[in-house]
C-alpha cells in the first residue's frame, strides 16, 4: 500500500496476508479461502475495502471480469489512491500491463511524490513496453530519491535509449509482450518477477519473465512463444532479434487455483 494514504487496516492486513500467499510461490488454497471468508465478513462495515480484496482474489484466480467487477464497486464506494494502487497490482497479476499503467498513473496524479506508487508505475510501463513513459517516471524518482537509486532505472533509459536510435518501436514489443501475456493467461500461472537484459554487440535485449511453473511447462511455453513470433512478419521485423521474451519456471507451485 502507498504511504500518503490513510489504510483501512483491515482491508490492509487481508491485501497482505494475500500478497504473501502470491510471493510465496505456493498454491495455498486454504489461506486464499480463509481471507475470502474475511473479506465477506467485513462487507458491511467497509464494502468498499472488502470489494478491493475479493477483486484481487479473484486476480489470484486468474479471473479478470470479476477482479474487475469488485474493484469497479470498490472505487464507486471510495474513490482512493489506495484502492488504484491495489487495482493497478491486481491488474498486474492478470498480466493486463497496459490497463494496470493507466491505473497507477490516475493513483500518481494524486500522489505524485509516492515513492512505492512511482515504483510501481515505473515497473508497469516497463511491463506494457511504455519505455520513454517508464524513463520520465525514472527521472522524477531521481528528483524525489537522489540516494536511492531506482533498481530498475538503467534497464528502462537504455529501452527508452534504444526506441529513440530507431533499434525497435514500441508497439512492436508491446504486440510481443501482449503475446507473452495470452500465452502465460492460457495456462494460469503467475509471475515471480521479470529481468531485462542487455548485449551491446550487436544491441539487443533479453526480456526473461520468471513464473511459478515447472522447467518443462515454461519451455512448451517458449515452444508456443516461438511460434507466435514466427507467425507475425511484423514482429519478425520489429522488434525482430532486438528484442527477445522468453519465460523461465521457478516451481510449479504458483499456477492460479
Amino acid at each position: 500500500m502507498p504511504p500518503g494514504t490513510v489504510p483501512a487496516t483491515k482491508t490492509n492486513e487481508l491485501i497482505e496476508r494475500l500478497t504473501d500467499v502470491v510471493r510465496s510461490g505456493a498454491s495455498n488454497e486454504f489461506e486464499i479461502r480463509l481471507i475470502e471468508r474475511d473479506a465477506n465478513k467485513l462487507m458491511r462495515s467497509d464494502p468498499a475495502g472488502a470489494h478491493a480484496v475479493l477483486g484481487s482474489v479473484a486476480a489470484v484466480h486468474g479471473d479478470a471480469e470479476q477482479t474487475r467487477d469488485h474493484y469497479r464497486i470498490a472505487l464507486n464506494l471510495d474513490n482512493t489512491p489506495m484502492l488504484r494502487y491495489n487495482y493497478s497490482v491486481s491488474l498486474c497479476l492478470l498480466e493486463e500491463h497496459e490497463e494496470a499503467l493507466k491505473v497507477a498513473g490516475e493513483a500518481l496524479a494524486v500522489y505524485p511524490s509516492d515513492l512505492v506508487l512511482l515504483d510501481h508505475a515505473i515497473k508497469t510501463a516497463l511491463e506494457s513496453a511504455n519505455f520513454a513513459k517508464a524513463r520520465e517516471f525514472c527521472d522524477r524518482w531521481d528528483v524525489l530519491a537522489p540516494d536511492r537509486p531506482n533498481r530498475v532505472a538503467r534497464s528502462a533509459r537504455q529501452l527508452a535509449d534504444a526506441v529513440a536510435d530507431g533499434v525497435f518501436g514500441e508497439e512492436g514489443v508491446r504486440e510481443l509482450l501482449r503475446g507473452v501475456a495470452n500465452i502465460q493467461r492460457s495456462e494460469r500461472v503467475l509471475t515471480s518477477e521479470a529481468q531485462v537484459s542487455r548485449h551491446v554487440a550487436p544491441e539487443s535485449f533479453l526480456y526473461m519473465r520468471n513464473i511459478y511453473a515447472a522447467p518443462e511447462l515454461a519451455a512448451a511455453m517458449n515452444e508456443r512463444l516461438a511460434d507466435f513470433v514466427a507467425s507475425r512478419a511484423d514482429l519478425m521485423t520489429d522488434p525482430g532479434m532486438k528484442f527477445v521474451a522468453a519465460f523461465t519456471g521457478v516451481g510449479a507451485g504458483g499456477s492460479n487455483p
